[in-house]
């Protein structure tokens, strides 16, 4: 699934560049591009989220949750906008992951 990050986080930019994110087991997290925001102030992470189905989803969102709060100012999941809440995460990745 698709997760677009915008941020100004400079070390959560580079943790994702140099593929530094520990994620938990079963989990892949490819970035498959950047871009400015808009305004051209921030920087958005294009990332394939990729888990299987005998991954809760709530891990999943936990580990994002954790990976961007007080790090991120917006975040689309499946190309809908999210809120940065491990709930609302966890609502968006489950919509998203539905066939």
């Amino acid at each position: 699934m698709l997760v677009e990050v915008q941020t100004d986080d400079q070390g959560l930019i580079s943790d994702v560049t140099k593929g530094s994110v520990k994620l938990p087991q079963g989990v892949k997290l490819e970035l498959t591009g950047t871009r400015k925001s808009r305004d051209g102030g921030a920087t958005i992470l294009v990332l394939a989220l990729l888990f299987g189905r005998d991954v809760a989803v709530g891990i999943v969102s936990a580990w994002l949750y954790d990976l961007l709060k007080g790090r991120a100012s917006n975040v689309n999941v499946g190309g809908k906008p999210a809120e940065i809440d491990n709930k609302k995460l966890s609502t968006a990745l489950e919509r998203s992951s539905d066939p």
